[in-house]
C-alpha cells in the first residue's frame, strides 16, 4: 500500500475539470496512486469547496457523478474523509493560542491531524 495522500481543493478540481491546466497531470497520478493501492485522504470543508468550484465551472451531472464517487469510495473504504468537527476545530484553535501562531494557514490549521502528510495542490 502506498503512502498515504491527503488531497487538498485544487488537487481535486484539476483531476476532474477537464480545462483546468494540470488536470492530465493530476489525472494520471490519481489513477496511478489509487491504482498502486493509495487511499487519498481528504475533509468535508475540502468536498464542500470543490463542490462549490465545480458547480460554477461544470454541469450539474458532472457534479453530482462526482459528489457520489467521493462518497461510494469512502464507504468502499477507498478513501478517507475526515470530518472536521468543532472539537477538532477548538483543539488546533487553543493550540494556535498557545504557540502565537493563531489561524496563521487557516486551511492547515482546520486539519492538523494530516499535516503530516504529503500534498496533492
Amino acid at each position: 500500500m502506498r503512502k498515504p495522500i491527503f488531497f487538498d481543493s485544487w488537487g481535486w478540481i484539476a483531476v476532474v475539470d477537464r480545462k483546468d491546466p494540470y488536470h492530465e497531470t493530476a489525472k494520471a497520478f490519481y489513477q496511478e496512486y489509487v491504482k498502486g493501492g493509495g487511499i487519498p485522504i481528504t475533509t468535508d470543508y475540502i468536498l464542500d469547496e470543490v463542490l462549490t468550484v465545480l458547480r460554477r465551472r461544470l454541469t450539474h451531472q458532472v457534479v453530482v457523478k462526482f459528489g457520489e464517487g467521493v462518497f461510494q469510495s469512502a464507504r468502499a473504504q477507498k478513501l478517507r474523509f475526515e470530518l472536521i468537527d468543532n472539537r477538532r476545530r477548538e483543539k488546533e484553535r487553543e493550540g494556535e493560542r498557545r504557540h502565537g501562531n493563531y489561524l496563521r494557514n487557516t486551511r492547515i490549521n482546520l486539519i492538523s491531524p494530516l499535516q503530516t502528510l504529503p500534498l496533492l495542490w
